[in-house]
């Protein structure tokens, strides 16, 4: 009996133990597992509000980093000539847990330019967002003025206690505070998304929109993801077509057209997230040239295209005609055309005319916003500009009618003050010292006489004629004080040099004699001429062979540009003649017009940094370009000779 009953008691125990040693590793699992769990959402707790604390620097702190940002936003503006008639910050406007500081805009320049601006918005250190932005075609258009722009800039700011929220989420345990985090992060995702959909929605509209000039656009509105483009086009295909390829892009849903004969309204929703992300991979935030045309430009007015032109139905729109004289000119041993070659008749507005001892012609002003001038003879796509007679320029046209017949008629044209941006003359009077300096560049002139009628013309086209007329022996070089000018002159049988002075004298100008080159500046600057530009390295001076040596040959140079930046220039001199720059990014933007002819390069690199108040220090390995000041440092402290 003692048997069993220890034979029953051992079996319950060991089943007992067994039963236990059964259940422990099914615990284990399950404990190990919600370690895991929490442990992963910790993680994910501190990376998500590591995200957070990052995107909460992107907003701005207080009135100083507010300030700091306006003035950062002008100081792009003027970099891009966009110019503004209102940039007023209003009161802080509270958008739970945000606060937002309104800054209205209204300023005016070109498609291009703006959209570069709204990227540059962008890409600032504090979160931004455009609101409302309407883009319309100028009233006025010119050079640099093709549209007119109101936007309000939204300037994102949080207060403490809102930064207080977003940073650290309450919650009673990590799964709470996780899910509350990724709510914060959510919001302020939100947020930044919508900091480039208006650069997207421009630089794609400017990318798609066709090259033909029959169509252009009147207004383009974008309000809460809203998309409103209105414009007029003589070719329903050509809208068709610019409406399907806008609805083939990501950005774009629900696009809409509407017809009413040549005028069209496009309407669309923009996918904000997705045009972020885009710009986040760096999809088309490449060179803003590409961007086929302005959309908002035009060689005809708004009537002609509503109310049809025939002006150039048999012939290949203006573009092709261009590329076609680029090609043409660009062949070896071609003779020199005409610049007047690719454009019609009809597209040559006369703004002057000019006569010499030995030719006559004209100025013109053409669509694509260039101005030319040509001798009397010259060719034009479609005819001929024949003669200069009573104050009118007279063109013979070919025009070939509907059954193939050639016809050739007259046109005269009189002289047209449209599409020059007019600023006022400078302020400012002749001082001795311009007067003297004024007397010994004049003395340097031609001196035979020349009539001259314009009327509203772009003070550097009439410069570069005048450079072209004498020979070349009017070099000359805008000094950087000189902002774009008009000028109106009608003077007869007068010498040249005296119609240099009037030109200049009616805007309050005046020039000096460089080496070699002729600065046109304000009286005021008679000061700065002559000054130091060029200067080479006593502590590591060049060999005495190259630039800057006692012994260095330079070669003579021709050069004509029009408000091309330094940094261009400097590259095309290292190509040329192997001399190496280093310069700093606001010297490397300075733009440069001037037109010099086989003059030693160094004089027109001196020319061209006297004008932009810079000088060079010439060293062994590289040349230095550098302000003024720095300059005139470096040789009061003996470093330079």
């Amino acid at each position: 009996m003692k048997i069993l009953v220890f034979f029953l008691v051992s079996f319950f125990l060991i089943t007992q133990f067994s039963l236990a040693q059964a259940q422990r590793p099914k615990n284990k699992p399950n404990n190990q597992q919600a370690n895991n769990q929490q442990a992963k959402e910790k993680q994910e707790l501190v990376e998500t509000q590591t995200e957070i604390a990052s995107l909460l620097e992107r907003l701005v702190h207080d009135e100083e980093d507010i300030s700091r940002t306006i003035n950062q936003i002008k100081t792009d503006l003027r970099l891009r000539e966009l110019r503004w008639r209102t940039l007023e910050r209003s009161a802080g406007i509270v958008d739970e847990p945000f606060i937002f500081y309104p800054i209205k805009v209204e300023l005016f320049g070109t498609y291009e330019r703006l959209t570069d601006m709204l990227l540059s918005l962008a890409a600032l250190n504090y979160l931004v967002i455009i609101d409302g932005l309407e883009v319309k075609r100028a009233k006025q258009p010119a050079p640099l003025v093709s549209v007119e722009a109101e936007f309000s800039i939204l300037l994102y700011s949080l207060n403490e206690k809102g930064r207080a929220q977003l940073q650290n989420p309450s919650g009673e345990n990590t799964s709470v505070q996780l899910e509350a985090a990724k709510k914060s992060l959510a919001l302020l995702n939100s947020r930044f998304d919508e900091k480039v959909a208006c650069w997207s929605v421009l630089r794609r509209l400017g990318k798609l929109f066709p090259k033909s000039l029959e169509t252009v656009l009147t207004n383009v509105s974008i309000d809460a993801r809203q998309i409103k483009i209105s414009g007029v086009s003589r070719s329903a295909e050509t809208i068709k077509k610019l409406t399907d390829e806008i609805s083939q892009t990501q950005i774009f849903t629900e696009v809409n057209l509407g017809q009413n004969g040549p005028n069209f309204t496009l309407g669309a929703l923009v996918d904000v997230p997705q045009a972020y992300q885009e710009w986040l991979k760096g999809i088309d935030t490449s060179d803003q040239n590409v961007i086929a045309r302005d959309p908002f430009t035009t060689i005809y007015t708004i009537e002609q295209l509503t109310q049809g032109s025939n002006a150039s139905a048999n012939y290949p729109d203006l573009e092709k005609r261009i590329e076609e004289y680029l090609q043409l000119v660009n062949l070896p041993n071609t003779k020199r055309l005409d610049r007047s070659n690719p454009y019609l008749v009809s597209e040559l507005a006369l703004a002057g005319l000019y006569f010499t001892p030995t030719t006559q012609g004209a100025l013109f002003k053409t669509p694509n916003q260039k101005e030319l001038f040509v001798a009397s003879g010259a060719k034009c796509y479609n005819g001929r500009f024949a003669a200069i007679q009573q104050g009118r320029a007279l063109f013979d046209e070919t025009i070939i009618d509907t059954n193939g017949k050639i016809q050739v008629s007259q046109i005269s044209k009189s002289i047209d003050s449209a599409n020059c941006s007019l600023i006022a003359p400078l302020l400012g009077k002749e001082t001795p010292l311009s007067a003297q300096l004024e007397k010994e560049a004049k003395a340097k002139l031609p001196n035979w006489v020349m009539t001259l009628k314009t009327n509203n013309i772009e003070l550097q086209s009439l410069l570069l004629l005048l450079h072209e007329l004498s020979d070349y022996q009017f070099s000359f070089i805008l000094d950087q004080t000189v902002p774009p000018l008009c000028v109106s002159i009608n003077r007869e049988r007068v010498p040249f040099d005296e119609f240099i002075l009037a030109i200049l004298h009616s805007v309050n100008l005046t020039f000096v004699s460089e080496d070699g080159v002729f600065r046109i500046m304000p009286f005021e600057q008679a000061l700065d001429a002559n000054s130091l530009a060029l200067a080479t390295s006593l502590e590591s001076p060049p060999p005495d062979s190259k630039f800057g040596g006692k012994y260095f040959q330079a070669e003579l140079l021709t050069l004509s540009i029009t408000e091309v930046e330094l940094g261009e220039v400097l590259k095309f001199f290292t190509s040329k003649y192997g001399v190496k720059f280093a310069y700093t990014p606001l010297a490397k933007q300075t733009k440069i017009t001037a037109s010099i002819k086989e003059l030693a390069w160094p004089q027109a690199l001196q020319a061209i940094l006297r004008a932009n108040r810079l000088g060079a220090l010439i060293e062994n390995e590289r040349t230095l370009i550098l302000s003024r000041a720095d300059l005139s440092q470096a040789q009061s402290s003996g470093k330079t000779k």
